[in-house]
């Protein structure tokens, strides 16, 4: 859901095409404001959409591709300013060895809880190359400078509450914000455990490719959960003023989605 209405997407895997289908005829029946649909070839997901007010971040990768970018930049969004991400590789697995479904979506790494405060893996954010469009009469021009997600949120003033790795993979940055400073987000505490012993998994079988991802997260989970400062019990959010329901949703999570990815906001203020 844009400021001026929603933008019907195509889901990247063709045995998820009907779902767009289908929640357009709802979106239509409930005479919902559409300002566009992405056509063929385009691919375009939910999750690689944020908005921040004036603005908003659009991500590009394995779920969202370029040319669906290209087509959103042309629907009447309501935007002063679009920053689009691409996705990035993570650090922790070897040089050039992208596993997309660590960090399928924007929201997998990255949301925001508030105007001034996001939650997000810094060790993503630093890496994630975003490019930036400000709108020059009916169209979006792009700036010429390539920046970081981590830099383009501090030059608008957000703050950014990180996360672990383990917390990332868990769905920590998958909450539904649903107003200022307030958020509906899964319990990572009840999630990370699973996570960890599906990567425990894959690492034994392809050490090589997952070990020290598999090492870093096993150790950031005995940290945290000794401190007791497992998300969302972060110290840092409750000092940036952000109110969390937590819920457990492990039956959505099972699913590769937290509280954000498996919603539909019918109306944003």
């Amino acid at each position: 859901l844009t400021r001026r209405g929603f933008i019907l997407g195509r889901m990247a895997k063709p045995q998820r095409r009907l779902e767009s289908w289908i929640t357009g005829a709802v979106l239509r029946a409930a005479r919902a404001p559409i300002v566009g649909e992405v056509k063929a070839p385009g691919t375009f997901e939910g999750g690689d959409f944020i908005p921040g007010g004036e603005w908003a971040l659009l991500g590009v990768g394995d779920r969202t591709n370029g040319s669906a970018v290209r087509q959103i930049l042309r629907m009447p969004l309501g935007y002063d300013e679009i920053a689009v991400v691409e996705q990035p590789t993570h650090p922790l697995l070897p040089p050039g060895d992208r596993d997309p479904m660590i960090n399928m979506h924007l929201d997998t790494y990255v949301n925001l809880a508030g105007h001034d405060v996001a939650v997000g893996s810094e060790l993503l954010l630093n890496v994630a190359r975003t490019q930036v469009y400000r709108r020059r009469g009916p169209r979006m021009a792009r700036v010429e400078r390539t920046t970081t997600l981590a830099d383009y949120l501090r030059r608008k003033g957000v703050e950014v509450v990180p996360i672990s790795t383990i917390e990332q993979m868990s769905y920590a940055s998958n909450f539904l914000a649903t107003r200022d400073h307030h958020i509906v987000a899964v319990d990572v505490g009840r999630t990370a455990e699973r996570v960890l012993g599906h990567l425990a998994r894959v690492a034994r079988r392809r050490p090589a490719r997952y070990g020290r991802l598999y090492r870093t997260a096993r150790r950031e989970l005995t940290d945290l959960r000794s401190s007791g400062e497992l998300f969302p019990r972060t110290p840092m959010l409750r000092a940036a003023g952000v109110t969390v329901r937590s819920l457990p949703l492990e039956e959505i999570t099972g699913g590769y989605g937290g509280a954000h990815c498996l919603t539909c906001v019918q109306r944003r203020q």
